[in-house]
């Protein structure tokens, strides 16, 4: 898909986004809302996934971390919020301000407003009547840019071979899928050095308002915080112990116990495969003796 075709789709899904009629859109949800609303878009020849899972998941993180969050899990499935659908301001603390930022197709506007707001990031571009600054997001040409710098930050071996696989002029969405699939330590190299140079950007952008200091530093620093919440993994809580039986517990205590948790466990499973869309339903892995005794059933 040429750019502005892929821009087109990316805009509409967008727009139908704000106008969901719920604040949060589970994967299957915005699946079959993107079908609807950008029904020519290929995601996965974009993403460079042709099967298996992660194709969605790898698009939203190109092209629409401006306006998705994923906040955890519902049924089987992934659970997004959608920023900015019910509250016109993001939280200055959330990653949504750096995820603007190195974004050129987002829809959003980060503004830079008087102490003690700083930065916010919505949908509305900067009142330059009452004080506002527009702070321009990261552009494409700039991040092109970035790609040729990061190579000629290469060991010569590797800046070669990275330019036979993927060349700084091929598609940004092509570019990192291929450095995915046959060099993913480049790729690392390169997220860390996109980081650090994007935020130095960041910082100029901001240095060069003439504002008060104090503005620039809350500015800097909130910046700062979206950038570390944008790559941190919530942790995950370690799993329970499983409880030992006290002594003198009888054995048809314990059966029925473990016959009521693996009751419990196919009712969950049952709920998941349920909220499942098509594509995450051919991706199951089901032993074949389970499908045959299923058939057998029928």
């Amino acid at each position: 898909m040429e750019d502005v075709g892929l821009n087109a789709a990316v805009s509409n899904i967008t727009a139908a986004l704000l106008g969901y009629p719920a604040p949060t859109i589970t994967g299957g949800q915005l699946f079959k809302l993107m079908r609807e609303v950008a029904p020519g878009l290929n995601y996965r020849d974009i993403v460079k996934i042709p099967k298996g899972p992660g194709a969605q998941t790898a698009f939203i993180e190109m092209y629409l971390l401006g306006v998705l969050e994923r906040i955890g899990n519902q049924g089987g499935d992934i659970l997004y919020k959608i920023l900015g659908h019910a509250e016109d301001v993001y939280r200055p603390r959330s990653p949504e301000l750096w995820n603007a930022f190195v974004t050129p197709s987002a829809s959003t506007h980060i503004v830079l407003k008087a102490l003690p707001d700083g930065l916010v990031c919505r949908r509305a571009p900067a009142e330059a009547e009452i004080g506002e600054r527009e702070i321009a997001k990261a552009s494409s040409a700039e991040l092109d840019q970035l790609r040729v710098a990061f190579a000629e930050s290469l060991p010569p071996e590797e800046a070669a071979r990275l330019a036979g696989l993927a060349p700084p002029e091929m598609p940004f969405a092509d570019w990192t899928s291929t450095l995915r699939q046959h060099a993913p330590t480049t790729l690392r190299k390169w997220g860390a050095f996109r980081r650090e140079h994007l935020a130095r950007l960041f910082a100029e952008r901001i240095n060069a308002l003439d504002v008060d200091e104090a503005l620039k530093c809350k500015a800097i620093e909130q910046i700062q915080i979206a950038e570390r919440n944008a790559y941190e993994r919530p942790q995950r809580t370690p799993p329970a112990k499983a409880a030992v039986a006290a002594p003198g517990a009888s054995i048809g205590a314990t059966y029925r116990s473990d016959h009521d948790v693996i009751a419990q466990a196919r009712s969950l499973a049952h709920l998941a495969v349920d909220g499942m869309d098509y594509e995450q339903l051919r991706s199951l892995r089901l032993p074949l003796g389970v499908i045959l005794d299923a058939l057998r059933t029928k």
